[in-house]
């Protein structure tokens, strides 16, 4: 494949989004971040397209818009591969404390272990196996979580992924469990992953968190999706917990980790719920901890 890319000014990206329904289907897309407003207009064509004839296409759409000059675009050749197996290879075992999670093809090398202290994963194309900062954190927290509190415990995962975090949720002694996600592949990936683990106490289902309702139901809400969405739904998620309750926020850019705290902290102070929060940082993401109520173990004093 070829992927050609320009940069464009966030004032013309709605011009750019009627242009492409106006043309629609075609080759081009634009990607924005939704927080620093950033954005891409990008195309992929054959290997076979002539690059002139890419330009052309790209001059005949676009030249009225974009004041660009085509020595700007830049050119990618993707390598052509089997996409849904080479995520195997960056998928690689890895563990935390005395907890495991294991790539399914590699099971025969982790005999023995408690079936209670691992994970066995195929994530196929779902997002979520541990190998990323944003899951490891999730992961690493509802561990220390659960060898801080030995009550019983309700799990809300938002955006489930390969369901990596219910799944190991349910390994720890989670009582209860709802994962959800807008994917149906990856709802689907997820029930075939709890099938693996012999998991029967979590309930999976596509949903959209847009259009979610849920009070006051968990005491552990994992949201491990992208920081726009974290603050756009921010009511929703915090209806989700307990009174006194642990929030995790995670898929968080740390140059985006203020921002989505400071959405958190405006809502919760608006309840007048009492709280502490903490970030926690991996490479380039973060994690924020919210405890609210009294839930504030092995939080350091403000």
């Amino acid at each position: 494949m070829i992927k050609v890319s320009s940069q464009i000014s966030k004032e013309i990206v709605d011009e750019i989004d009627i242009c492409l329904n106006e043309i629609a289907p075609s080759n081009w897309s634009v990607y924005q971040d939704r927080i620093t407003l950033d954005a891409d207009l990008v195309g992929y064509f054959e290997n076979d397209k002539k690059q002139h004839e890419i330009i052309a296409e790209f001059k005949l759409y676009f030249d009225a818009i974009l004041d660009t000059s085509y020595n700007d675009l830049e050119f990618n050749f993707i390598e052509d591969k089997d996409w849904i197996e080479s995520y195997k290879s960056h998928f690689k075992p890895w563990g935390y404390k005395d907890f495991h999670w294991i790539p399914l093809w590699l099971k025969e090398e982790y005999t023995n272990l408690n079936t209670k202290d691992f994970v066995l994963l195929d994530p196929g194309m779902a997002f979520g196996t541990g190998n990323h900062e944003t899951t490891r954190l999730c992961l690493q927290a509802i561990v220390d979580l659960r060898k801080n509190n030995q009550n019983p415990l309700t799990l809300f995962d938002i955006g489930c992924g390969s369901g990596i975090i219910s799944i190991t949720g349910s390994k720890l002694g989670y009582l209860k469990i709802y994962a959800i996600d807008n994917d149906n592949d990856a709802v689907r990936i997820s029930k075939e992953n709890a099938l693996l683990n012999q998991v029967s106490n979590v309930k999976f289902e596509q949903q959209n968190l847009q259009f979610f309702c849920s009070q006051n139901t968990y005491d552990i809400v994992v949201a491990n999706i992208q920081s726009d969405i974290l603050i756009e739904q921010n009511k929703k998620i915090i209806n989700s917990a307990k009174f006194d309750s642990t929030i995790l926020l995670s898929g968080i850019l740390k140059k985006e980790v203020h921002t989505v705290q400071k959405a958190f902290d405006q809502e919760i102070g608006r309840r007048r719920m009492p709280y502490r929060s903490m970030i926690k940082d991996e490479g380039e993401w973060s994690l924020i901890q919210y405890s609210i109520g009294n839930n504030f173990n092995n939080y350091p004093p403000k």
